[in-house]
């Protein structure tokens, strides 16, 4: 258990390490000082120990008091003299004494000493009000006086368990056990250690207790200290500075910031102004155009679309306006907008009314390019309209291809279906030809459906129609040319049946980063490409890969790895192969297994590709058309029919999924193992 040591010299460390094992102890504390600095109590009262604190200082015993009020603090000094006796406070230290000549040498080293009378108890007196149950540890710390107060003990028969006292004179190293060593080890006490400034004892009935006390607080005790440590206090200095400076930072960069939002303030005020200023300058500019916006009114109608709307917000306004105060109204409702932020609306505006204003002949320049733009634009939509008809033209393309895709996958199901199963008991060897036969028939359905699924794609398809895709900007997705599944997650694959998950290429690329650490180079790639395709157990490919020099060099981080390979090895062998694979289920390599992998490798591809086309006819559907803001255009032509009627984006039902369809594969696989062995 962690603990907080708040011991001078780490007492309550040794302490507690000797007492782990008792749940809810009892102490005695003589000369307890500060309830936290410097205690040793406190971590075993915050694990639920209690006792009794003796501190003859006034302001001490009240702080302790206060920090425990469940706990009995006498105020009082530990002395065999009757009390009252003198005491020498050093105030807000532990340096306080009952001899003067301590006293002395403190107030010649510059401390404050006042003399106070306190009343005494004796050891013995404490033992008896503590009754009879076990004191686990006695602390002694009265600055000089240890000798007196351990002969105060008298012939009391309570023994702690434990004793932590003092035995070096105040703020020195100076050994004082010599005055008062015998008395403790005449009442069957054991010397077990001198820590530099305590000696601590253990009774012989707990001698077993005494090697825990012996060893240094070290690593594997878990304590660590609070920040009035000796061993803190500089880290502590350090951090208070820390925290002082941010705080300064923290101030300083504060009034920066507002100094900083005062003047984008007055700035923006300054600004506001001004474009007010501007807003009554054009109002006054609009009435001396007036008359020459009455002829140029056809041409600003034409220059701009929006001038229709100024138009009308200008009639709003006033009717008797004519049609350049129209213009000019747009043109203020420029300014009006620019002040709420919409700086380019505002130039391409306050440009078309500067234009307005210059002189009739630079707008008719105006219309003249505009006309131009328009004519340009128009080109352009029919270009964008001819491009939107041929790639709805590929989108037909691509679900004929999917509709062909899922042709294949129920072509594939309706083999699994058609699987021959081979007959229980004795019917099996009646019916041996008949089921081979079977068998014969099914393997050449499977092998005419990979000549077909390999056959290419179907007319809709052609490789002319990729190519115009991709020059129309249709990214290629991953399926659509590798053929392979991408896998669950882009983290590293840690397990056999990860690794084994994927199809065709990306197989072979899993493989290679898995076993190699690398992308597979192009010959490596066609190399174990081809006997993936061929029916190659996946095992076989990655036994080869880590059999290389290359594989043995480097450290794979797929659990298990090496020990499925040596088991599908195994279930390979001549003779007793067959007897591992009846008994563990394990895959052979008979022409039947070998079919049933190559169609799983393709079912795997083709899902692939058809997740890719799906993709891509998603990609095509949702291209935007771009329609670039200009002058008026005409009036757009009807949607067209692909446009109306958009294409079907998702691949449609299949038969069943493709992991159902490969988990009935690997069923199909293993049963087979079970009732025959390895086929030939």
């Amino acid at each position: 258990m962690t603990i907080l040591s708040h011991g001078q010299n780490f007492e309550d460390v040794r302490l507690w390490r000797a007492f782990r094992d008792v749940a809810c102890g009892r102490y005695l504390d003589i000369g307890t000082q500060d309830p936290v600095q410097d205690s040793v109590s406190l971590a075993f009262y915050e694990r639920g120990w209690r006792g009794v604190h003796v501190e003859p200082t006034p302001a001490y015993a009240a702080a302790m008091r206060a920090a425990r009020p469940d706990e009995t603090v006498i105020e009082a000094a530990v002395s065999t003299a009757p009390g009252p006796i003198r005491l020498f406070e050093i105030p807000e230290t532990g340096l306080s004494t009952g001899i003067a000549a301590i006293a002395e040498r403190h107030a010649g080293n510059g401390w404050t000493c006042r003399e106070i009378t306190v009343p005494t108890v004796t050891l013995a007196g404490l033992f008896d009000l503590m009754g009879s149950d076990p004191i686990h540890w006695l602390k002694i710390d009265v600055e000089g006086m240890e000798a007196d107060v351990l002969a105060s003990w008298g012939d009391h028969p309570a023994r702690p368990a434990a004793l932590v006292i003092e035995a070096t004179a105040p703020t020195t190293q100076d050994p004082t056990h010599h005055d008062w060593h015998a008395l403790v080890t005449d009442r069957g006490y054991i010397d077990v250690l001198f820590d530099g400034l305590s000696r601590y004892f253990v009774h012989e009935s707990h001698a077993h207790r005494g090697a825990d006390l012996a060893l240094a607080p070290n690593v594997f005790d878990g304590f660590h200290v609070g920040p009035t440590h000796f061993t803190a206090k500089a880290l502590a200095r350090q951090q208070e500075t820390e925290r002082a400076a941010a705080h300064g930072a923290w101030a300083a960069e504060r009034e920066a910031s507002a100094a900083r939002h005062h003047a984008e303030m007055a700035a923006a005020q300054a600004e506001a102004e001004s474009a007010r200023a501007d807003a009554v300058a054009a109002r006054a500019e609009m009435a001396a155009a007036q008359a020459e916006a009455e002829s140029a009114r056809a041409d600003a109608v034409a220059a701009h679309a929006e001038m229709a709307a100024a138009r009308t917000e200008a009639a709003q306004l006033a009717e008797r306006l004519a049609a350049e105060a129209q213009a000019h109204a747009a043109a203020i409702a420029v300014v009006q907008a620019r002040l709420e932020g919409q700086e380019q609306l505002a130039a391409t505006r306050a440009q078309a009314l500067t234009a307005a204003e210059a002189s009739i002949a630079e707008l008719q320049d105006l219309r003249l390019d505009q006309s131009r733009e328009t004519g340009r634009l128009e080109g352009l939509l029919a270009a964008t309209q001819q491009q939107a008809a041929a790639l709805a033209s590929e989108v037909a393309r691509l679900q004929d291809h999917i509709a062909w895709r899922e042709r294949l996958l129920q072509q594939a199901a309706a083999l699994l279906a058609a699987m021959p199963r081979p007959l229980p008991g004795w019917r099996a060897h009646l019916a041996i030809k008949a089921h081979a036969r079977a068998v014969a028939g099914h393997q050449g359905a499977i092998a005419r459906w990979q000549v077909d699924s390999l056959a290419g794609t179907p007319a809709g398809l052609s490789q002319g129609a990729e190519l115009t895709l991709a020059s129309q900007g249709v990214a290629d997705p991953q399926g659509i040319h590798g053929g392979f599944d991408t896998m669950e997650s882009d983290g590293p694959i840690t397990s056999v049946p990860r690794l084994l998950a994927p199809h065709d290429r990306e197989f072979i690329r899993t493989a290679y980063q898995s076993v190699l650490g690398r992308a597979p180079d192009p010959d490596g790639e066609a190399h174990f490409l081809g006997h993936l395709r061929a029916g190659v157990h996946k095992l076989t490919i990655l036994r080869h890969l880590r059999q290389s020099d290359e594989g043995r060099a480097f450290i794979p981080g797929v659990a298990g790895l090496d020990r499925a390979i040596r088991r599908h090895r195994r279930a390979n062998l001549p003779v007793i192969g067959a007897l591992f694979r009846l008994f563990t289920g394990a895959e052979g390599n008979g022409a039947t297994h070998r079919q049933l992998r190559i169609l799983a490798n393709d079912l795997g591809r083709m899902r692939g590709e058809q997740v890719g086309l799906a993709a891509m006819v998603q990609q095509l559907a949702q291209r935007p058309v771009v329609v670039a803001e200009a002058a008026p255009a005409p009036a757009p032509p009807p949607p067209p029919a692909w446009a109306v009627q958009p294409p079907r984006l998702d691949p449609g039902p299949m038969p069943e999924t493709f992991d159902s369809t490969e988990r009935r594969l690997l069923s199909s696989l293993r049963l087979f193992a079970l009732t025959r062995g390895a086929p030939s």
